[in-house]
């Protein structure tokens, strides 16, 4: 199980509704991600512009067939095919989230630690690159 744009929704749903809401943890099989807030505005502005992007439920797409972001996750998810399908679908949501200026970004808990390494990517020759920041 990974991080669903629904948990990505309900984290901006979150920031619109409440000046205090920074960050929601998401508990998977594959570990414990964090959804932070960097910036309640750009969050809300998200929210807002991509609220019915969701994808038809029980369908297996992340996105709604032919919206924005499934567009770009389709490219992502297809130029990331080097990786593991975990690390492939966590990079090809942070690279939408940052491609779209969301003001979220995404992080992954190391169970034997209380860190969290930031999961982004950075374009490079028309190339999308992942970064891993602790």
């Amino acid at each position: 199980m990974v991080i669903k744009f629904v948990d990505i929704m309900t984290a901006a749903n979150h920031a619109r509704e409440n000046p205090d809401f920074q960050s929601a943890y998401i508990y998977t099989s594959s570990g414990t991600y964090t959804l932070f807030i960097e910036n309640r505005e750009k969050a809300i502005a998200f929210y807002q512009t991509y609220m019915n992007c969701n994808s038809t439920p029980g369908s297996s797409d992340v996105f709604k067939e032919g919206s924005d972001l499934d567009t770009l996750w389709d490219t992502s998810y297809q130029e990331l095919k080097d990786y593991s399908d975990n690390d492939r679908h966590m990079l090809a949501l942070s690279y939408i989230l940052r491609t779209v200026d969301s003001g979220i970004s995404i992080a992954k808990g190391d169970n034997s630690t209380a860190m969290f390494e930031v999961i982004t990517t950075r374009i490079e020759n028309e190339k999308i690159i992942p970064i891993k920041c602790k």
